[in-house]
């Protein structure tokens, strides 16, 4: 799969823009908009959200034990992915803090989250692009660029997208973890 994004210089990458200045059998991932090498060789320059890695290609199989040393150190960067594609759309975590965290959320038309509620967290939703029909307790509205919704704990709550629907999503709590979501009806069976 490699050598469908090689250059001439043995190079493989997937970056924007990569500039190898005397630089030959690197491989460079990258999500900036330009990423140089120079006068390197033989290198592994991976650079994802929460972590840059650079390692000496010769030495590759020492990769299990820098995975095991986030892992010891952080090991919540071991688990998942910040960009996550889910069966409704995607979401993307911007910051994780002590007592909050933040998410960019997409919700493909026609497409919703579960119903669902949380014991430990409240969340603040901005809607930015699209619009939906959002499900709060009792009540059933539809939501468009520039509407402020705020979910308490404990609240019942889903979005479905009438179009591709994107929001900033801000959850507080003490405990802000994946399995403290309650799912009470979920159209994909999770």
């Amino acid at each position: 799969a490699l050598k469908d994004i090689i250059d001439d210089n043995g190079n493989v990458e997937k970056a924007e823009k990569f500039i190898p200045i005397d630089s030959n059998n690197n491989i460079v991932i990258s999500d900036k908009p330009v990423v140089g090498a120079i006068n390197v060789d033989n290198l592994a320059i991976i650079d994802t959200k929460d972590i840059l890695l650079v390692a000496d290609l010769n030495n590759a199989q020492k990769v299990k034990d820098f995975y095991n040393a986030v892992k010891e150190y952080e090991p919540a960067r071991t688990i998942a992915h910040p960009d996550e594609e889910r069966p409704w759309g995607m979401f993307a975590s911007l910051k994780d803090a002590d007592g909050f965290k933040v998410k960019w959320i997409k919700v493909k038309k026609g497409e919703q989250l579960s119903l669902q509620y949380h014991h430990q967290r409240e969340e603040h939703w901005i809607i930015v692009k699209g619009r939906a029909i959002m499900t709060l307790g009792e009540k059933q509205f539809e939501v468009k660029p520039g509407d402020y919704i705020h979910i308490p704990i404990k609240e019942l709550h889903t979005i479905e997208g009438i179009e591709d629907t994107e929001f900033i999503e801000v959850q507080r709590g003490d405990y802000l973890g994946e399995d403290d979501i309650v799912r009470v009806k979920d159209r994909y069976n999770r």
